[in-house]
């Protein structure tokens, strides 16, 4: 474990100061995108932990290198999409460039980049220490404290004369629990990415009452499916609800769904919680659902 955390401070190192321009291979955008997938391979098949964290390593430098050439934002980077998440905004104002490296099955480490038109902002996990914090929930963070995660989604509202940008995430890294993660992107006045802003209303576990949230956190059981994902057709952000098995809503790790869909609809400049947006099936004898549609 210690030697992977001296790997992230190392990768870490590789960000604080920015690289002379002569520092990145001199070629291509395509020549740099070839390199990069070859190593993105490696960080994933490697059979040998050491071999997957050092190609990360190189990937991330390269990465961040590349992205501060001039013509970079203009470029797809349309392979290397196929093997890491990029995202783009839906106003074009962005993209998260966002990868993992995971040694071994309990330990997996997040990594991210946002780029805009005029800089590079690489992103810290600081994970493992947001997650216990008694206020995670109604903190602003810079991007030196973000919460690391595997992003599958990014949507765009706006509120108060402010657009702001929702990361749906994923979260494994842990031995007994998985989580999943609304995150909120915004830009200050100096054009510098921040996340976490008062725009969820969500259960405060007091039967019926909702607070004021900057994100929301779902941590339930290693191995539970657990649903999130935007409903196009509805509109809203759906997911399962969750229950703990033994009762007890401090063991995280006993949480799994029920049957139930709950979501989040945006009224007036914020999401808020919506039980029971999903109606469940009610099948008669012999029936089945194809594809989400019943057989006659």
């Amino acid at each position: 474990m210690r030697r992977y955390c001296l790997f992230f401070f190392a990768c870490l190192s590789l960000f604080i100061v920015r690289p002379q321009s002569a520092l990145w291979a001199q070629g291509t955008f395509q020549e740099a995108e070839d390199s990069l997938n070859v190593l993105a391979g490696e960080m994933f098949t490697s059979i040998i932990p050491d071999g997957k964290m050092n190609a990360g390593l190189s990937f991330g430098k390269l990465l961040y290198q590349t992205l501060q050439e001039p013509g970079s934002f203009q470029y797809g980077f349309d392979s290397l999409g196929k093997q890491i998440h990029i995202l783009y905004s839906d106003d074009k104002r962005f993209r998260v460039f966002n990868w993992l490296v995971s040694p071994d099955e309990n330990i997996t480490r997040y990594y991210g980049i946002i780029q805009t038109a005029d800089a590079v902002y690489p992103l810290i996990n600081y994970s493992d220490r947001l997650v216990q914090s008694s206020t995670f929930l109604k903190d602003t963070l810079d991007r030196k404290h973000w919460f690391g995660a595997e992003y599958y989604k990014l949507l765009s509202r706006r509120s108060d004369g402010t657009d702001y940008y929702f990361l749906l995430g994923f979260n494994r890294d842990g031995t007994y629990s998985n989580k999943k993660i609304i995150d909120v992107l915004f830009f200050n006045a100096d054009g510098e990415p921040l996340f976490g802003a008062p725009l969820f209303e969500f259960p405060s576990g007091q039967e019926g009452a909702l607070q004021t949230q900057y994100r929301v956190l779902w941590q339930y059981k290693k191995g539970a499916a657990f649903y999130l994902d935007y409903d196009k057709d509805r509109k809203v952000i759906a997911f399962d609800n969750l229950h703990s098995r033994v009762n007890n809503p401090l063991r995280k790790n006993t949480y799994v769904p029920t049957s139930q869909i709950d979501g989040l609809t945006w009224k007036g400049g914020r999401w808020v919680y919506t039980p029971n947006v999903v109606t469940p099936m009610k099948l008669k004898d012999g029936q089945a659902p194809v594809n989400g549609v019943i057989q006659k």
